[in-house]
């Protein structure tokens, strides 16, 4: 695929541009401090841990798009390949979401395990301009990425993404998605400024529909603003169709220069085919050469970072 939404993620992971920095705000509607983005899109991501940490967390998913204008998410992990991806979208006055695993240059496919989504109804909702989508993510925090978001002391390094290019078929949570063209980066978070004694009270306001554990296919449907009604879709899981498609270029190798001057051909409109091959990179491709302050992850995993 040419403007493959993966191939703007690579770009994600070598880019060397400026990171930005969590900030705390309350949610007016719930009540709920969050700690995380608030970039000047109009994006949003938060998120709420308790004093003691668990495998739990609360986010908040805000994205200037609305019905049928596109999709957000958030990988737990630094980088969006190799990590579970959460994906949520505005259809019909309802928030999509689906949990994702990407292993490569390609739409990435609905994936379960012991993580899942649960409802928080009073912070999710659609407007005209946004939706707003709050849930508690249970067993989304792990000691390692192929668990879960791997939390730090010092500073944790956190990557966000949405597009505003409409969805092919919005209406069900296995969706194919489109590049993140309408923003991605990284931003800085502390989890000292995240933790609150009210956790528990806020994650019992968790009433909604629930999805992405082992007996489910990860998917959730939940209805706009307020109120504990709702309903779950039942998608089949999706994987990445290989075909004998041509391409205008093909660019081999040439590591990090080779992946930007596929970007930019790719900008011009070109379909692009790129190939790359060599040692593990990422920490979960088995790169052993991790960072000081957090041993999850390589210097490949955070932004800008192996420039």
């Amino acid at each position: 695929m040419s403007r493959s939404f993966f191939l703007s993620s690579a770009i994600l992971a070598l880019r060397a541009s400026a990171q930005l920095t969590a900030s705390v705000c309350t949610d007016e509607k719930t009540g709920i401090t969050f700690h995380g983005l608030q970039h000047s899109s109009g994006y949003k991501l938060g998120y709420a841990l308790p004093e003691t940490l668990t495998n739990d967390l609360i986010a908040q998913l805000v994205a200037p798009i609305t019905d049928d204008g596109g999709w957000a998410g958030f990988p737990l992990g630094q980088s969006m390949v190799g990590s579970v991806l959460v994906t949520a979208w505005p259809h019909d006055g309802e928030v999509i979401s689906s949990f994702r695993k990407a292993t490569g240059y390609t739409n990435p496919p609905v994936v379960t395990g012991n993580f899942s989504m649960i409802t928080i109804p009073e912070g999710t909702w659609v407007n005209g301009t946004a939706f707003f989508y709050t849930f508690l993510c249970k067993d989304c925090v792990g000691d390692t990425v192929a668990d879960g978001i791997v939390l730090s002391d010092t500073t944790n390094v956190f990557s966000w993404a949405y597009s505003d290019t409409p969805l092919t078929d919005p209406s069900t949570a296995s969706a194919v998605l489109n590049m993140h063209n309408g923003g991605y980066g990284s931003f800085g978070f502390t989890v000292s400024d995240a933790q609150s004694a009210d956790f528990a009270t806020w994650a019992a306001m968790a009433t909604g529909s629930a999805g992405g554990s082992a007996n489910s296919t990860g998917n959730s449907t939940t209805p706009i603003g307020g109120g504990g009604s709702s309903n779950t879709t039942t998608p089949t899981n999706t994987t990445a169709i290989i075909s004998d498609l041509a391409y205008d270029y093909i660019v081999c190798g040439a590591g990090p220069a080779g992946i930007i001057a596929a970007e930019r051909i790719a900008e011009s409109g070109a379909s692009v085919l790129l190939l790359e091959r060599g040692g593990p990179s990422l920490a979960f491709t088995g790169n052993n050469d991790t960072l000081s302050w957090n041993s999850s992850v390589s210097m490949y995993d955070v932004p800008g970072l192996d420039y």
